[in-house]
């Protein structure tokens, strides 16, 4: 009797134990929302880019095209990862819909969500700082195409 209730004891232990050790800092989960936001609108920038560089030369300046989408691609390479926040692919940004992992745009699910290890090195703080800072990047790619 004394070894079950000790075993139902430490299990709970267990259990509470682990529930409490993967809860994520706020900053993280905020900093996590912006980065999705930002990837958001890169899959736009992306998509505007590629219908106007296919329009041709008659109808953009295609050297400013070029140069706005070689932004976008270091833009992209340059994403840090925001660690310790789980992704759930399964209802992506409350879409109603599974994730669809075949298709093709800014946010390629075969990486790791961005450079986990200088992630890794910044504070919650920090973190939302360096989101909020590559967001406003692709903002303003946006406000460039949408002033043309």
């Amino acid at each position: 009797m004394v070894w079950k209730t000790l075993s139902c004891f430490f299990i709970l232990f267990i259990f509470y134990s682990c529930k409490h050790a993967h809860e994520v800092d706020p900053l993280l989960v905020d900093a996590d929302r912006v980065q999705h936001e930002a990837i958001a609108l890169g899959v736009m920038a992306d998509s505007i880019l590629d219908a106007r560089l296919a329009q041709g030369k008659n109808t953009w300046n295609i050297d400013s095209l070029r140069m706005l989408k070689s932004e976008v691609a270091n833009w992209k390479i340059e994403m840090v990862g925001v660690p310790g926040v789980h992704h759930d692919h399964s209802n992506h940004e409350g879409n109603d819909h599974a994730h669809d992992h075949a298709h093709d745009h800014a946010h390629d699910h075969d990486h790791d969500h961005g450079d986990q290890e200088i992630g890794g090195q910044l504070s919650p703080a920090e973190n939302k700082k360096v989101q909020e800072a590559w967001k406003i990047r692709i903002e303003k790619v946006l406000a460039t195409l949408n002033q043309n």
